[in-house]
């Protein structure tokens, strides 16, 4: 982010969901993140050093491999 500039915002699907937040959480580069299918079980810790990222989840009910429940949380 340093190299190009301001990062309007991070992507992650799965576990690039992790992979964004645990960025975030160490270099705070951009204020926005999108978190698709979230595999984010074990990570409410992480979530909340991130403090007020803007963050859109997108996740369906039914997901067989990442629970919406973990996502949420």
């Amino acid at each position: 982010a340093k190299t190009v500039g301001p990062v309007a915002g991070v992507i992650g699907h799965g576990t690039g969901a992790i992979v964004a937040m645990l960025a975030l959480s160490r270099y705070r580069f951009t204020e926005n993140a999108v978190l698709i299918a979230a595999d984010a079980h074990g990570t409410e810790l992480l979530a909340a050093e991130l403090g007020a990222v803007r963050s859109l989840l997108i996740h369906s009910a039914d997901d067989e491999i990442a629970s919406l429940h973990d996502a949420l949380q």
